[in-house]
C-alpha cells in the first residue's frame, strides 16, 4: 500500500486516536473471574481444583463435587455444578441431569449448563423437557423462560446429537415464538443438513410469527445449504399483501451470507428508510454478512445522513479486520464527512487498523504496533 503524503491530518490523526483509546480501554477491562450462584465461589469447593488441574480430578475430589452438588447448601452445590461442567468428566452427566430439577434455580441454571459443556448426547432428552416447558403449569413464567433459554443453548453446544430435539422445538407451534427462535437459531450454527427442509417450511409458513420466520431465514444462511437460496429469494422479493418487513430482513440477511448480492442490496437499503428498528436490524446483518457487504457499506460513508454514516461505521467496526483496506481508502475521500466516518470506524477496529495506519503514514515507527495491544 502506498503512503498517503496529502491526506487530511486531522483524519488521520482521529483514526490513531480512536485506535489508542480503544486498545486502551480492552485493557483496563478487569480479567473476569468465575463466581458462583451467591456472588462468590464457595471457597471449600473453590480449594478442590485449580484452573490448572480442572480437567484431571481424582476419584475422591470427585466423590466430593457429586456430595456437594446432592448435599450441599445453594452456593456449593451451584459451584459443584459449575465445576463437574469444566472437568468434561461424563461421570458427571447422571447426577447433573438431576440437579437441572433442583428446586433452587441458581443450581438448575448450573447444571444446564455443565451437561452443555460436557456435551454427552445422554442429557439430550433431559434437556429438551426444559427447553419446552408448558408454560401453562409453570408457576413463574418468566422462570421458566430463562431456564429454557440456557437448556435450548446447553443443547447448541451438544450439536449434532440434538439436532433431532431442536427441529422438534422449532415445529412446536404451542411453544412461546423466543423458544423456537432460539431453536431456529441454534440449528443455523450447528449446521447440520437435517435442519434445512425444517427451517426452509417454517420460513414459509406465513402463519408463523415473523420474527419466527425472520429466524429461520438467518439460520438458513448460517447453514450454507443450496438449498435454501430459492426459499429465500422467493421471500425477499415477495411484494404480496402477507409480505413482512422483518422477514424480509431475514431473508436478505440470509442470501448475503451466501454472497448473493441481492441480500446486501436489500439490507443497504433499509438503512436508509424511516423505522429505525429495521435500519439498525439491517446494520446488524451487514455487519455479520462480512466481507461481502465492505464495498456496499462504504459507499454508504459518503451518504448526507448522519445516522446512516454512523450505521455503516458500526457494520465495517463489526466486520473488522476484512474492512481495513477499504477503510484507510476511504481516507482519501474528498467528501470529510465519509473520511471522518472512515477513520471512526478503523478507531474501532483497533488492531488490523494499527497497522494499516502505520503503512498509511509511511512510517517505520514501530510504536504503532503497540496500539494494537
Amino acid at each position: 500500500m502506498k503512503p498517503i503524503r496529502n491526506a487530511d491530518h486531522a483524519v488521520l490523526i482521529l483514526a490513531l486516536l480512536a485506535v489508542v483509546v480503544n486498545a486502551a480501554a480492552c485493557q483496563a477491562e478487569p480479567t473476569a473471574t468465575t463466581t458462583g450462584a451467591a456472588g462468590s465461589t464457595t471457597t471449600w469447593v473453590a480449594g478442590l481444583i485449580t484452573t490448572e488441574s480442572v480437567t484431571t480430578t481424582t476419584q475422591d475430589e470427585f466423590g466430593v463435587l457429586i456430595a456437594a452438588l446432592k448435599d450441599g447448601d445453594v452456593g456449593e452445590r451451584s459451584s459443584a455444578a459449575e465445576f463437574l461442567g469444566e472437568t468434561g468428566d461424563p461421570r458427571a452427566v447422571d447426577p447433573l441431569i438431576a440437579a437441572i430439577h433442583d428446586p433452587e434455580r441458581p443450581v438448575s441454571l448450573a447444571a444446564a449448563r455443565a451437561l452443555g459443556q460436557i456435551g454427552d448426547p445422554r442429557a439430550v432428552d433431559a434437556l429438551l423437557k426444559i427447553a419446552a416447558p408448558d408454560l401453562q403449569q409453570a408457576q413463574d413464567h418468566w422462570d421458566a423462560m430463562n431456564l429454557a433459554e440456557v437448556a435450548l443453548e446447553a443443547l447448541g453446544k451438544i450439536g449434532a446429537p440434538a439436532v433431532d430435539a431442536l427441529i422438534s422445538i422449532l415445529n412446536d407451534e404451542s411453544l412461546w415464538a423466543t423458544a423456537r427462535q432460539t431453536a431456529a437459531g441454534t440449528l443455523g450454527e450447528i449446521g447440520d443438513p437435517r435442519a434445512v427442509d425444517p427451517l426452509i417450511a417454517t420460513l414459509q409458513r406465513v402463519s408463523e410469527p415473523p420474527e419466527v420466520r425472520a429466524a429461520a431465514a438467518v439460520a438458513l444462511g448460517k447453514a450454507g445449504d443450496p438449498r435454501a437460496v430459492d426459499a429465500l429469494v422467493a421471500e425477499l422479493e415477495n411484494d404480496s399483501f402477507d409480505a413482512n418487513a422483518r422477514v424480509k430482513l431475514g431473508a436478505a440477511d440470509g442470501l448475503g451470507r451466501f454472497g448473493d448480492p441481492r441480500g446486501v442490496e436489500f439490507l443497504i437499503a433499509t438503512l436508509m428508510v424511516d423505522s429505525w428498528e429495521e435500519r439498525s436490524g439491517a446494520a446488524r446483518s451487514l455487519g455479520e454478512i462480512g466481507a461481502p457487504a465492505v464495498d456496499a457499506l462504504v459507499a454508504v460513508l459518503e451518504n448526507d445522513d448522519r445516522y446512516v454514516r454512523e450505521l455503516a461505521a458500526e457494520a465495517l467496526a463489526a466486520i473488522g479486520a476484512p474492512a481495513v483496506a477499504a477503510l484507510v481508502t476511504g481516507l482519501q475521500n474528498e467528501d470529510r464527512l465519509a473520511a471522518w466516518a472512515a477513520a471512526e470506524a478503523l478507531g474501532r477496529i483497533a488492531g488490523p487498523a494499527a497497522d494499516a495506519l502505520r503503512s498509511v503514514f509511511g512510517s517505520e515507527d514501530e510504536s504503532l504496533r503497540s496500539f494494537a495491544a
